[in-house]
């Protein structure tokens, strides 16, 4: 789940898939009436709005050959192991 948004009044809470927003709907009024009795401003209002992923938090396939770059940057002894043992990949 995201950061909510704040504009004046309004607190926007945003979902990222439409389970999350049913939850976060169910129980929206308990955390509304909350909200106005501990910050004693009883104008505020709350919404739940539907926000997809951004391509920089949704995991990333890799292929084999990105897999195996990746296994070797993190220990570079398993270049040794893979010239050692002639795999191919």
């Amino acid at each position: 789940m995201n950061e909510p948004d704040l504009n004046n009044e309004k607190i926007i809470i945003k979902a990222v898939n439409q389970i999350n927003k049913k939850e976060i709907e169910s129980i929206s009024d308990e955390i509304l009436s909350y909200l106005k009795k501990e910050l004693k401003n009883y104008s505020i209002t709350l919404s739940v709005k539907l926000e997809k992923l951004k391509k920089e938090n949704e995991p990333k396939s890799l292929n084999n050959k990105e897999k195996l770059k990746s296994m070797i940057d993190s220990n570079p002894k398993f270049e040794s192991l893979i010239e050692e043992f002639n795999l191919k990949f």
